[in-house]
């Protein structure tokens, strides 16, 4: 089942459907063999975060049942957010080096690198710990189906979405504006959550005219990305503070530095002027676009 509206009627039921399929497919993640757990660990926090961001667009968001989900999806995906950091971290090396490799071939560098690599292998390699970890949130997920919450149906097609589409998009041009205002780490990072919910939803909607939306989705994909390297980029500064000094090194550290610096700040010159293109519309006008979107593909209908 794709991660969409498949029509544009009765989606409270669907909206069921797909939690109850995501679900299901993170427990399949959670089951991979070891020696595809990195890859099975990130798919199945990818499918927890779809599912924190589909309650998103529920119009209740205090109602118990979808607060309680939401709880569940968070703390699911941060017990396993250690093992995947992990991963980020020597993959957002492998990027740097890519971009920039001069200032990473240092006997620093190679160090260092080194100590990401021994860090990604100890989290996949602590067996007991993990695996347990594993089963237990395999269990919990095991639970949910049934006991799902049903959404209220007074609403229904884009009426039932709309209220919590327009406050994900709100959410996310707020945070636009507080960057470009205050342009810290932690800011960039809080956009990122905003942008990815949006991604998500603009996958949901996207059958009210796929040739449109499926654009919008990859556009917002490659700004979550490029906030995401920001990010990770901004943990592995984090990672290199801590490193111990050594003598004769120091020079080398600074040149690490500048070179994350660097990448830093073309991914957020890139980052801020797509962003301002995707948030170039009011909430209230994007959401009427969608509607009028919507509307058609219900005419369409047989």
């Amino acid at each position: 089942m794709a991660f969409t509206f498949a029509s544009p009627r009765d989606t409270p039921r669907a909206l069921r459907e797909i939690l109850r399929e995501r679900i299901e497919r993170a427990g399949d993640h959670l089951a991979a063999p070891a020696r595809q757990r990195a890859e099975g660990i990130h798919e199945a926090r990818k499918r927890f975060k779809e599912l924190r961001a589909v309650l998103k667009l529920l119009p209740d968001q205090d109602e118990p049942g979808v607060a309680a989900l939401d709880r569940q999806f968070r703390d699911a995906g941060r017990a396993l957010s250690g093992t995947r950091d992990a991963q980020a971290l020597l993959e957002c090396w492998d990027k740097l080096n890519a971009a920039d490799p001069g200032p990473l071939d240092t006997p620093l560098g190679r160090s260092f690198h080194a100590a990401l690599r021994r860090n990604a292998r100890a989290h996949l390699h602590e067996t007991d710990t993990l695996v347990g970890t594993l089963e237990g949130l395999r269990a919990a997920l095991q639970d949910h189906p049934p006991h799902l919450p049903e959404f209220a149906a007074a609403a229904d097609g884009f009426t039932l979405i709309e209220p919590g589409l327009r406050r994900s998009y709100r959410a996310g041009r707020r945070q636009l504006e507080s960057v470009a205002h205050d342009p810290t780490a932690e800011r960039f990072h809080d956009w990122r959550k905003r942008v990815k919910d949006h991604w998500y939803h603009s996958r949901l909607i996207a059958g009210a005219w796929p040739e449109a939306l499926e654009y919008r989705q990859q556009r917002f994909k490659l700004l979550s990305d490029l906030l995401g390297d920001d990010h990770d980029l901004d943990v592995l500064a984090g990672q290199l503070r801590q490193w111990p000094d050594r003598p004769r090194q120091g020079a080398q550290r600074e040149t690490l530095f500048a070179a994350i610096a660097r990448r830093q700040a073309v991914l957020r010159r890139d980052a801020l002027a797509l962003g301002r293109r995707l948030y170039a519309e009011n909430p209230r006008a994007f959401t009427r676009r969608i509607a009028v979107y919507w509307s058609l593909w219900d005419q369409e209908q047989p």
